[in-house]
């Protein structure tokens, strides 16, 4: 069972008391529960780049607050879009390790140059820039 509480303070042990409702209407109150895992909680989305310049392979690492869709485009200088590395679920729980080729959404090997990593998840925007060169 897993259970998401987006309201949390990850400052110190967190107690629940749970109330499990079976599918017949019986309910059953168990608790006080101890919440396992909640240090690593994030507060905000991050996106990280491995290496900044990146070399013939580009590699990111993102954390959301809280699990659910996240996109992660790469831009252009001009603002075009160059290719969509993710477009999916990713847990709160963990880092979600994504790796960028070069290439875009084509497969054709894109130019050297400055790109903006955007990530969307969870109602908010991060961005970072990163520089490819082949």
């Amino acid at each position: 069972m897993v259970f998401e509480d987006p309201v949390a303070e990850a400052t110190g042990p967190l107690w629940y008391r749970l109330a499990l409702i079976a599918t017949n209407g019986t309910r059953t109150v168990v608790g006080p529960v101890l919440a396992q895992g909640y240090a690593g909680h994030v507060k905000r989305l991050t996106l990280e780049l491995a290496s900044n310049p990146a070399r013939g392979e580009a590699r990111l690492a993102i954390k959301v607050p809280r699990s659910g869709e996240a996109i992660v485009r790469i831009y252009d200088v001009r603002g075009h879009l160059v290719r969509e590395l993710l477009h999916g679920m990713v847990r709160s729980d963990e880092s979600a390790i994504l790796h960028w080729d070069g290439r875009d959404g084509d497969g054709a090997p894109v130019a050297s140059g400055v790109y903006t990593v955007l990530l969307n998840a969870a109602g908010s925007t991060c961005a970072q820039k990163i520089a490819f060169v082949k």
